[in-house]
């Protein structure tokens, strides 16, 4: 995800040396990679955010920990004009395929969506 105001042939530039230096890896026979603007912050207005966000922290971290064992690597929250957007970095077994580390974020995704439709996004990175 990049800054939505980035002109496409920067961010095309971006993305091809990216792309570019993973063919130059080993047993790499060809990569896409896949370009979506970040959502634009917009400040939080008062205590209640804070103390909804808290909640929100709380509520994904049992969620991570309920399917990975341990608790998130990293988990940010941001505030959109859409809703709120989700990062969150969770650690797989280091001998998980990629298929297999790919159903644990969907299904992470799933869950933390689940009953919060004024979630507008859920972007969850699996590392070993």
């Amino acid at each position: 995800k990049m800054d939505p105001n980035l002109p496409l042939a920067a961010a095309h530039d971006v993305a091809k040396r990216v792309e570019d230096a993973l063919r130059a890896q080993p047993d790499v026979d060809d990569v896409h990679t896949h370009l979506e603007p970040l959502e634009e912050p917009v400040a939080a207005n008062d205590d209640e955010d804070a103390r909804s966000d808290a909640a929100q922290r709380q509520r994904i971290t049992r969620l991570v920990i309920d399917r990975t064992g341990r608790e998130p690597r990293d988990l940010r929250l941001l505030r959109t004009d859409r809703g709120l957007v989700v990062f969150v970095a969770v650690v797989a077994p280091a001998g998980a395929s990629l298929s297999d580390a790919h159903e644990l974020a969907s299904r992470l995704e799933d869950d933390i969506r689940d009953t919060q439709p004024h979630m507008a996004d859920v972007v969850v990175h699996t590392e070993p």
